[in-house]
């Protein structure tokens, strides 16, 4: 009969672990990974949104300059310098400031004021607050960004551009388009006669237009991205002697509705809040300035003269 022989020490086989050290390491090892897919993450979502802001800018600037050209096109043959000869033809000298402003202010009418950037305190004067571009078919209204977004701006002097129709009043629009061949928006604002001496240029009002039973379309739509116009320029236009065909040209800035936007500076033209963080919607702004061109088609509709 054998007798079983009991195993050494050295027999018995032996359990390791994990010392203090090495958990250490790894879950160091581990967050510094953790971090680096958040870092490379958030990087590719900024990107993403960076592409899809530029590109909304830029699709709602071809939208914009299509509608500017196609309305100016349609834009019937009328002399602006008839404007100047019937509205001061009591006033040979104001007439001489419409025909060689080639009528401007019966086209273009744009509102300036100061505002105040809340994020840095920086006071901007100057700056378009709101605006009116009449083409001849068309009139197109805006308001700016700086007179949209209370949240980063306040107006020092100035206000909104309200539009009335009789029916609907409404001051917080963007872009809108109304019918409007007669130029009755940009005549309402120019200087009433006084003492049957009209004056060329703008009256000193606030910027209420009217338009009795007029439609309007929203051109920039209020949930359009967050986009809205900060300036709009329309220069003089020019006439041909023969066709009376206009040709019209012009700039715009389009940008975000947040990022402290500023056209009156140089270099950083827009920059995000620092207190925003991964957990806003907003995390890139953007700007962009535009030129557009457009000459009326010459021909009137059937019964204008």
């Amino acid at each position: 009969m054998h007798r079983k022989t009991p195993q050494s020490k050295t027999d018995i086989q032996q359990i390791s672990g994990f010392t203090i050290i090495e958990v250490t390491i790894s879950l160091m090892f581990i967050s510094i990974l953790l971090l680096s897919v958040i870092f490379v993450a958030v990087h590719l979502s900024t990107i993403y949104q960076k592409g899809n802001t530029m590109n909304a800018i830029n699709s709602t600037s071809r939208l914009l300059v299509d509608d500017f050209q196609r309305g100016i096109a349609t834009a019937p043959a009328r002399s602006l310098s008839d404007i100047c000869r019937v509205e001061y033809a009591s006033n040979n000298n104001e007439m001489n400031k419409c025909l060689q402003d080639q009528a401007r202010l019966y086209v273009y009418q744009q509102n300036y004021g100061t505002i105040k950037a809340k994020q840095t305190g920086k006071i901007l004067e100057s700056v378009p607050l709101s605006g009116v571009f009449c083409s001849g078919r068309y009139t197109y209204l805006w308001n700016t960004g700086y007179v949209l977004n209370p949240t980063d701006y306040e107006i020092m002097s100035g206000s909104r551009a309200t539009f009335s129709n009789g029916d609907t009043e409404i001051d917080d629009y963007r872009l809108i388009k109304i019918e409007d061949s007669d130029r009755t928006i940009c005549r309402s604002h120019m200087e009433a006669a006084a003492n049957n001496n009209r004056v060329y240029q703008v009256a000193d009002i606030a910027p209420t237009y009217r338009l009795t039973g007029a439609e309007y379309k929203e051109v920039i739509k209020k949930n359009n991205e967050d986009i809205a116009l900060y300036d709009f320029t329309v220069f003089a236009p020019t006439e041909h002697a023969l066709t009376m065909q206009h040709f019209y040209s012009g700039t715009f800035i389009l940008a975000t509705l947040r990022g402290n936007v500023d056209i009156t500076g140089t270099g950083e033209f827009c920059k995000t809040p620092p207190e925003m963080g991964l957990s806003s919607d907003f995390n890139y702004c953007a700007i962009n300035k535009f030129n557009f061109s457009a000459r009326t088609s010459g021909q009137n509709r059937k019964g204008e003269e």
